[in-house]
């Protein structure tokens, strides 16, 4: 299991975390876009970057990256 700090969505059963991969990659993606403000926030949608990056049940809003429908692990 993975063993990070962030905290565990949960929904029957599933858990909705990106694992490191996904997050580095969705990471990486943002910080090379031009709707990324030096607060680590979105331009488009506001959000906080590394928080939406770690959760699947969310996509970008200049579609850079999809949702994930699929939880991981039980």
């Amino acid at each position: 299991m993975e063993n990070d700090k962030y905290i565990k969505v949960e929904f029957n059963g599933k858990r909705y975390i990106a694992n490191s991969e996904v997050y580095s990659e969705r990471i990486n993606i943002c910080s090379s876009c031009e709707h990324k403000t030096r607060l680590n926030t979105c331009d488009l949608c506001g959000c906080f970057l590394p928080g939406k990056a770690k959760l699947l049940l969310f996509d970008c809003p200049d579609n850079r990256w999809p949702k994930m429908e699929k939880p991981s692990g039980n």
